[in-house]
């Protein structure tokens, strides 16, 4: 049986969940049991009659963001219910593509 031995670094390479200048993310897979962030997104209507909270977001983000297969949560508030008879919600989805 023969003995192989390795060679010797100088200095062990840094890893970073982030990519470092120089790099790029060629591809993103989602990480079973990943916990999602704490924030909320929240949008008031302009007469403060509706308001939508989105769990799962990175704090003061402009617009939602969702991953592959990413469940949108959340809760629409009304704070005067005295006259609402019905409520509606239509989600649209708009995908962007990012290239390096």
């Amino acid at each position: 049986m023969s003995t192989l031995s390795l060679p010797s670094y100088e200095r062990t390479p840094s890893y970073s969940a982030e990519p470092h200048r120089d790099e790029r993310r060629i591809a993103v897979a989602d990480r079973q049991g990943e916990s999602l962030p704490l924030g909320n997104f929240v949008k008031v209507s302009k007469g403060g009659n509706v308001i939508l909270r989105l769990n799962g977001q990175q704090g003061n983000v402009q617009r939602p963001v969702y991953g592959l297969r990413g469940q949108v949560e959340g809760a629409i508030e009304l704070p005067k219910t005295d006259t609402i008879e019905s409520v509606e919600l239509k989600v649209n989805n708009l995908f962007r593509h990012l290239t390096f």
